[in-house]
């Protein structure tokens, strides 16, 4: 008579692990997704507002006031992708607008530096949304 040594795991068992780890696969990838983009937005919104900074920096501390010094602040200071900066057609200096890239999206940050006030929106190609606002 020979003996049989049970070795190892049934297929039964082996099923039902994947199973479980499919299960927990399928609640967690969404969530993780989520919390991706909305990382992703948090850093975003952290440039906008060190452009808003540095824009403010340019304008009191160094005296700097015209559209090229201040755009050239900005990319010195922080780096990032400043697009444009413009005016938006106010007659007043004190009034910027700044478009700026961060991870292949495009975001729009308004500032009135002598009221102290800063706007970030995200834009997509159909409209634009707000995500930060200082009053």
């Amino acid at each position: 008579m020979s003996k049989f040594v049970n070795k190892g795991f049934t297929m039964i068992e082996l099923i039902i692990v994947l199973s479980i780890i499919s299960i927990i696969t399928l609640i967690a990838t969404p969530n993780y997704l989520k919390y991706r983009d909305y990382v992703i937005e948090e850093e975003a919104l952290t440039v906008g507002k060190g452009i808003y900074l540095s824009a403010v920096d340019c304008y009191f501390i160094n005296k700097k006031s015209d559209l090229k010094s201040i755009k050239e602040f900005i990319q010195k200071d922080l780096g990032s992708s400043v697009i444009s900066v413009s005016n938006e057609g106010s007659a007043k200096e004190s009034y910027l607008e700044v478009k700026y890239n961060y991870n292949g999206k495009e975001y729009k940050c308004l500032m009135d530096l002598e009221k102290n006030i800063c706007e970030i929106f995200y834009l997509n190609s159909k409209s634009e949304s707000l995500i930060y606002k200082n009053y």
